[in-house]
């Protein structure tokens, strides 16, 4: 038996990724089978990312089994330990993904910010302040 503070942590690990699951799969899908959307590099990336944390939220809902019921924890320990760093592996494959995605957008900011790239007044105006 548990105590309060413990189900409600596993109730919290277990319910919150089931919520948000079925989003990031119709979101996912949406991105993978819009070939519009699939064209840019950045949606690609996004697409990615995705990935990433769908398998996140599938193993912190299966962590959330395990803090719930903690017999299967001390019974199977070397799947709890996989779960776990599973996680922390999906977790750290984001960061790479996210400073790609920042370059990217700063290019692409870079780009339609170039004075090359603008007309007119905003010329002028790019080339007295830059």
């Amino acid at each position: 038996m548990v105590d309060t503070t413990t189900a409600l942590s596993g109730l919290a690990y277990l319910m919150l990724p089931c919520l948000v699951l079925p989003f990031y799969i119709l979101l996912t899908h949406v991105m993978v089978t819009n070939t519009s959307v699939r064209r840019l590099a950045s949606n690609r990336l996004v697409t990615q990312l995705n990935v990433a944390d769908c398998i996140q939220l599938v193993l912190h809902s299966s962590s959330g089994i395990f803090v719930l019921f903690p017999r299967i924890a001390e019974n199977n320990i070397y799947i709890v330990r996989t779960v776990g760093a599973l996680i922390n592996a999906a977790w750290l494959v984001t960061f790479p993904i996210l400073c790609l995605l920042a370059v990217t957008r700063i290019l692409i900011i870079y780009q339609y910010a170039s004075p090359l790239n603008t007309i007119g007044v905003m010329k002028k105006c790019t080339a007295c302040c830059s």
